[in-house]
């Protein structure tokens, strides 16, 4: 709850850590992509540490954007 001048947490949520690490081990890996050239590059294979996954892994692929107003 925030109120002008000051705030008051109510409470907290805790997710599972070893998702959070991945989580965050995912972000900081796509990160890296961002300044790299247009194109498909193979997913690193240490990524996908939690399990086995439970759908096919595909290539990341980075595309400029370009917006329009």
């Amino acid at each position: 709850m925030i109120v002008p001048g000051r705030f008051i947490i109510t409470g907290t949520t805790i997710d599972n850590p070893d998702l959070i690490r991945f989580e965050l081990r995912v972000l900081t890996t796509l990160n890296t992509y961002c300044a790299r050239p247009d194109g498909k590059y193979p997913t690193p294979a240490d990524l996908l540490t939690l399990g086995r996954p439970d759908s096919p892994v595909k290539n990341i692929e980075v595309q400029t954007r370009v917006e329009t107003q």
